[in-house]
């Protein structure tokens, strides 16, 4: 089975990395580096890779033959990047399938470099292999710069923000700027008054308007200018990882084998499948030794390092995901061709299986968490006692006719406090509703009777003013 592997990377001196040493390393070669003197020697190493064909170094059109000696490439590398934390070159290793016989192998190494060369990358390559047969692969060390016929071209340049007297502005490097400076054009620097700043020339400096300013430092507007226009940007990778993918299948094509590359995750390719670790020739070397001990000893063989480990699980898990995708497929052809009344039985074991996945997917895509303790049946029945014993109150207290008293008047339950009331409680509350109804209904008919009778001025009652005193 054909699998895809591209890593690209930049090796960077900040990280100690070392051009020269790369190029060694990647040649089985003994190099010096001229910048600092240490000689660089991998002739005898390593013990875990063989090298199966040095493709040597490829140049772009225009490129200087002496770069043809990988040493005076690398070297003179080393020499243009001069900064402490430059990055030096870009890394790239792509595996190359085993289904390919060695001299295809090497026919699609080639075809790889040239689609770099034809970019204007410089291709320092080779193919390396394991010890064991397997897993041949193709290292590519690439300058960071484009070149031309004298060399390295600069990655970057500063340019001037310079103006006319017309308030024409202009981008211009200082070679553009001895020109313009002819025709009337100043460079612009920095200029502060107080706590305002402003870009002026030294001519727009001395108008009226701008008077109380002060040139703040030497240093000109500037800003940097990149040459490369996308050549070399990282946002390419996923381009490049994509052409890398369209050459391993045409030769699988033209060996006339079955397998297929994709660059794209397993997620972006919607496959239910968990993606391995990349073992690399170190691991497979310690696993392959520790299977003979295993086999000499005549016990079981065990992993000997986490990656191989996690390998083997996440194989265990991807084996899961598909029967269950299988599963899952036999129960959608079984409930096309089932009957209306099985659709619903079929459909809830649907369900099931989805979730079995997803609990898959979870406990695969998550940190693994220390098992929760389990509950006992003596706990499970201490909370189930307490739980029932929180309902009763709880019902005791809907019954309570003061609990549903207000200012105005009893209210009635709602329908969620009913939902907890058994139906002989339901019935009961039905039964004193109705009375407190009633009696509600009372009260208010003998409020408005004794209100009626305030109104209404007493018969009894004598008109004359003089009624009860004295004569």
């Amino acid at each position: 089975m054909a699998i895809y592997h591209c890593n690209i990377a930049v090796a960077s001196r900040a990280d100690g990395a070392s051009a020269v040493a790369g190029a060694a390393y990647l040649s089985r070669s003994r190099i010096e580096c001229e910048r600092d003197g240490i000689v660089h020697d991998f002739t005898r190493a390593h013990q875990h890779e063989a090298i199966v064909a040095d493709l040597g170094v490829a140049l772009p059109d225009g490129a200087p033959d002496r770069w043809r000696d990988r040493a005076a490439l690398w070297n003179e590398v080393e020499r243009v990047e001069k900064k402490a934390d430059a990055q030096l070159a870009r890394r790239v290793e792509c595996a190359l399938p085993d289904e390919l016989t060695e001299a295809e192998q090497i026919e699609l190494a080639r075809a790889i470099v040239a689609d770099r060369v034809a970019d204007g990358h410089v291709v320092d390559a080779c193919i390396h292999r394991n010890v064991d047969g397997h897993n041949a692969h193709l290292h590519m060390l690439e300058p960071l710069r484009r070149c031309d016929g004298s060399g390295f071209m600069a990655k970057s340049e500063n340019v001037y923000t310079v103006r006319n007297a017309d308030g024409d502005e202009r981008k211009a490097t200082a070679a553009e700027f001895k020109e313009l400076k002819e025709q009337g054009y100043e460079k612009v620097y920095k200029w502060r008054r107080g706590n305002e700043w402003r870009q002026l020339t030294a001519t727009e400096a001395e108008r009226p308007e701008n008077s109380g300013f002060k040139r703040h430092g030497k240093t000109p507007v500037q800003e940097t200018r990149y040459l490369n226009n996308g050549w070399n940007d990282k946002d390419r990778a996923e381009e490049w990882r994509e052409a890398i993918a369209g050459r391993i299948n045409d030769a699988l094509a033209r060996a006339g084998k079955a397998a297929r590359v994709d660059h794209r995750s397993y997620e972006r390719q919607g496959v239910d499948r968990v993606p391995q670790l990349h073992e690399g020739s170190r691991v497979r070397a310690i696993e392959l030794r520790e299977q003979r001990a295993a086999s000499s000893e005549r016990r079981e063989y065990r992993p000997a390092t986490s990656i191989r480990a996690e390998n083997i699980e996440r194989r265990r898990m991807s084996a899961i995901l598909e029967r269950a995708a299988e599963a899952r497929d036999a129960l959608s052809r079984a409930i096309e061709g089932a009957a209306r009344s099985a659709v619903g039985s079929l459909e809830r074991e649907m369900a099931q299986w989805r979730e079995r996945v997803e609990r898959a997917r979870a406990v695969l895509f998550q940190p693994r968490r220390m098992p929760e303790k389990a509950v006992s049946e003596r706990q499970a029945a201490i909370y189930a006692e307490q739980g029932a014993k929180r309902l009763r109150v709880y019902r005791e207290r809907l019954m309570d006719p003061s609990h549903r008293r207000t200012t105005g008047g009893m209210r009635e339950l709602t329908d969620r406090e009913l939902s907890f009331l058994t139906p002989a409680q339901a019935k009961a509350y039905g039964r004193t509703r109705d009375k407190e109804a009633r009696a509600e209904r009372a009260a208010r008919a003998e409020r408005a009777q004794h209100q009626q009778f305030g109104r209404q001025p007493s018969h009894q009652q004598s008109h004359n003013p003089h009624r009860g005193r004295g004569r």
